[in-house]
């Protein structure tokens, strides 16, 4: 605590009890456990999330963003395709995020795997829609080139045994 207020702090490896004495200081850590890292200010402050920094993790949000403008473009009756670019979109992230929080290797690349194969499912999505002619070819093209992106770098990243390349 400090100033009378709760700091977010981070977890000693191996515990998982919400509250830790570390140094003398009580801590309280909510939901996410993050370790000690570069993203670690003086005084132990935490001031951004792993996942934030890497590429692959930037590269699914953009995709997203395209895949809702696709899905935005579908005429009615294609619910079913929408829904499931939607879901496979928003899966690439959501995994990478949650590989990239995880302490185990083998826990990490089976998220970047799931995270691969959500890449490769959406692709086959923007395939079908193109042979379909249900959306604009530029756009599926921006799809595309994001989600090879995607599945180089997960794919990399799987290959490493769950670790991104330092950006730094």
């Amino acid at each position: 605590m400090r100033d009378g207020k709760w700091i977010p702090y981070v977890v000693v490896r191996g515990k998982s009890a919400v509250e830790h004495n570390l140094n003398n200081r009580r801590i309280l850590c909510f939901g996410l456990l993050l370790r000690r890292s570069k993203n670690t200010v003086p005084g132990g402050i935490v001031d951004h999330f792993e996942h934030e920094k890497l590429d692959v993790y930037q590269a699914g949000i953009e995709l997203v963003a395209v895949a809702d403008d696709i899905i935005n473009e579908l005429p009615r009756g294609r619910s079913h395709l929408a829904d499931q670019l939607h879901r496979a979109g928003t899966s690439i992230p959501l995994n990478i995020a949650e590989g990239a929080g995880e302490f185990a290797k083998n826990e990490k690349a089976r998220f970047y795997r799931i995270a691969r194969r959500s890449a490769t499912e959406a692709a086959a999505i923007l395939d079908v829609l193109r042979r379909l002619q249900l959306s604009r070819s530029e756009r599926l093209d921006q799809g595309r080139a994001l989600l090879l992106r995607v599945v180089a770098m997960t794919t990399a990243m799987i290959l490493r045994g769950g670790k991104p390349d330092d950006p730094e």
